[in-house]
């Protein structure tokens, strides 16, 4: 190791899958360095993943202009304030949690006159005093390229799983099992499903005695903010009524409270699927565009399908294939 750090700063300020994927690298950091003061900085939309977190000390936030309510100067004034809290704070590492080149991060390390600066970057002059190379950043995982970013510090073994602590559980989802979690979104138009798909496979898997509950991203689909599947949502209830159960989540708290209660998810790739992995919960993930290798399900029981650029590709039998294979016994 490069020597016995007292104060580290973690920076992962991008999707809530990104974030889960850097909590391996998170916990060997706390079991290298056990008294030290470890803080992330995240953003308000992927932060509550951090939530009671044993490795972490402290989790700083901010809100991105493009998820605030507020007028952008509004935005930018409370993010600079944050960033002059974080300077004060007198970190002694700040590594930054993200496998490629991201020069802005650099510089706002080297802004907050952090002594040690682990990052990837094509050269030291992106802020990073100890600059990784995107040619030396090892794995084929997700978790993996995070994780050897730690290398530097002489931490070169195998990444551990994911860390997720759920705080709550409500208690209105039926007992009947199987309990099936049925997520129907994706940022990304190629890896979504359609919906005629999914009322097809939760008619198959209700022949076999399973139950359903549907997940969504919450909100209407022009919301500027956080763009949602409600109208999408809204067509599977009204084909089910009392056969599906809708799972309230307007937060991202509820979506992981009800993901964790269900005993197979299957989800497009995307949040969901990292959130199912943290939560140890077996996993169908339909993939379109990305690469199933960097950011299928980790380290738990698992069916992948590919869609060969497109998920729609993907047959409904294959996925209630999939599906049945993966529950409990």
């Amino acid at each position: 190791m490069l020597e016995a750090f007292n104060n580290i700063l973690v920076i992962r300020r991008d999707n809530i899958g990104d974030l889960l994927c850097t909590t391996p690298l998170i916990s060997a950091l706390r079991a290298g360095y056990q008294e030290a003061h470890i803080a992330v900085l995240a953003n308000s939309y992927n932060a509550a993943v951090l939530a009671n977190n044993p490795d972490i000390n402290r989790v700083y936030q901010y809100t991105k202009a493009k998820h605030s309510s507020r007028v952008k100067l509004h935005t930018w004034w409370h993010e600079w304030r944050l960033f002059r809290a974080l300077r004060k704070a007198r970190f002694d590492l700040v590594i930054h949690g993200n496998p490629t080149p991201h020069p802005r991060t650099g510089k706002l390390a080297k802004y907050l006159k952090v002594p040690q600066r682990i990052g990837v970057a094509n050269s030291a002059d992106e802020g990073f005093n100890i600059a990784i190379s995107p040619q030396d950043v090892h794995g084929i995982h997700h978790v993996e390229q995070v994780y050897s970013l730690l290398k530097p510090l002489g931490i070169v073994d195998v990444p551990g799983s994911m860390t997720l602590n759920i705080e709550r559980q409500h208690s209105h989802l039926s007992l009947k099992r199987p309990l099936i979690g049925i997520h129907i979104s994706s940022r990304r138009p190629d890896n979504r499903w359609p919906v005629e798909s999914f009322i097809e496979l939760i008619e198959n898997l209700q022949v076999k005695g399973a139950h359903c509950v549907l997940f969504w991203a919450y909100g209407e689909k022009n919301d500027p903010r956080y763009p949602g599947d409600n109208h999408l949502a809204q067509q599977l209830i009204d084909r089910f009524t009392e056969d599906i159960a809708p799972y309230p989540m307007e937060t991202l708290e509820d979506l992981m409270s009800g993901l964790a209660q269900v005993d197979v998810i299957v989800t497009p790739d995307g949040g969901v699927l990292h959130i199912a992995s943290a939560l140890s919960k077996p996993v169908v993930a339909l993939f379109g565009c990305t690469d199933s290798a960097t950011w299928g399900p980790w380290q738990v029981p698992h069916r992948t399908l590919h869609g060969q650029g497109r998920a729609t590709n993907i047959s409904v039998d294959d996925v209630t294939k999939a599906t049945l294979q993966l529950l409990p016994s």
